[in-house]
């Protein structure tokens, strides 16, 4: 016989199916709680509906089972997490949330002398949410550097963990997601720490932020070649840094959307490039643009003086074509007149 399914998060519902499972059924000898919602959104999108729809099955289920099944003897009480709680992710931070609680949880159980095991899954690739969703197991991959594995090993792998001591309240969280090495201490602080430092060694230097410069001097002290590669230097630091991915890889003239920029990593992109260059900064229609485009657009935004500006304008003007017209320099001056004005009135 099969208990009917319930709501996990209807304490009374939930007590029903487990006294008719105690009535029918062999008794309970172990539980894992694998149930999840997904609601994604940043910070200021997110409402205390988008909140609680996601903690509900994660916190109030959690808190339901270790209520109905105090006193029975459990060899295992599981509660399915996820890496990214040990990560963060951008646009999940009710998910991560709802995992914290749960890892909480089973640190509590275990200081009271109960069976618990919280597991942070890294990406399962042929069944699941990610094996469904081409473009999280792509953003989890940048993000934490693991390509995923099936879910014969991940059973394998939990069974090895549930086979440690279970009194130890340091094994009480787990995570278990195999990595390539490309972890960063910057991104992920616990690498820092004494315990990880002894063993880890991060792959390469990795710069999580640029000091700011200030763009009017850098074009007035230098050519707009130079200019122009400065910024796009700049660009492409924060571009890795946002994509999780090595500057060399970057494309400086292929448009973002094609090298996995979306709309949240578009906004991360935005903060820290106006924290870079102390502007204001709008990328409407990011993924059509290329990290050469951006360069072009921030600089044009500084108003410096004319026969400067026209130099600039003219040099710009003729990486696009073969030769430039006084007029047309007149025309292009005109145009970034009025983006430098619009900017301004955004700054003050």
């Amino acid at each position: 016989m099969i208990a009917d399914p319930c709501d996990i998060t209807d304490l009374r519902a939930l007590e029903r199916l487990f006294e008719k499972i105690q009535a029918t059924m062999p008794k309970v000898v172990g539980l894992i709680h694998a149930a999840m919602v997904l609601d994604d959104a940043i910070i200021k999108n997110l409402d205390a509906d988008r909140f609680n729809r996601v903690l509900a099955p994660k916190v109030a289920g959690a808190e339901n089972l270790d209520l109905v099944t105090r006193g029975q003897p459990l060899d295992y009480f599981v509660l399915f997490s996820s890496v990214t709680t040990m990560m963060g992710n951008p646009g999940q931070g009710n998910y991560v949330a709802a995992n914290a609680y749960m890892e909480g949880l089973a640190r509590r159980r275990r200081q009271e002398g109960l069976p618990a095991l919280a597991i942070g899954w890294g990406p399962i690739t042929d069944v699941g949410v990610v094996a469904r969703n081409d473009k999280l197991q792509g953003n989890l991959k940048r993000l934490t550097g693991v390509s995923g594995m099936r879910a014969r090993e991940a059973l394998d792998l939990m069974g090895q963990a549930m086979e440690m001591p279970s009194d130890a309240i340091d094994l009480a969280v787990m995570t278990i997601s195999p990595n390539d090495g490309s972890f960063r201490s910057s991104r992920l602080p616990v690498l820092s720490s004494p315990p990880m430092r002894s063993w880890w060694t991060a792959p390469r230097a990795w710069r999580s932020d640029v000091s700011g410069i200030d763009l009017r001097a850098l074009v007035q002290a230098e050519s707009i070649d130079v200019v122009r590669r400065k910024v796009a230097d700049i660009i492409v630091t924060q571009l890795a840094h946002v994509l999780r991915s090595r500057e060399e890889d970057i494309s400086r003239v292929r448009p973002l959307g094609e090298i996995g920029l979306d709309s949240l990593m578009a906004l991360e992109l935005v903060m820290n490039l106006e924290k870079s260059f102390a502007m204001d900064i709008s990328l409407a229609g990011s993924s059509a643009l290329t990290v050469l485009g951006i360069a072009d657009e921030i600089i044009a935004h500084v108003n410096v003086g004319s026969s400067r500006e026209e130099a600039a304008v003219t040099t710009m003007a003729e990486q696009h074509a073969e030769k430039v017209e006084p007029g047309q320099v007149e025309a292009i001056k005109g145009i970034l007149k009025d983006k430098s004005q619009k900017a301004q009135r955004l700054l003050n």
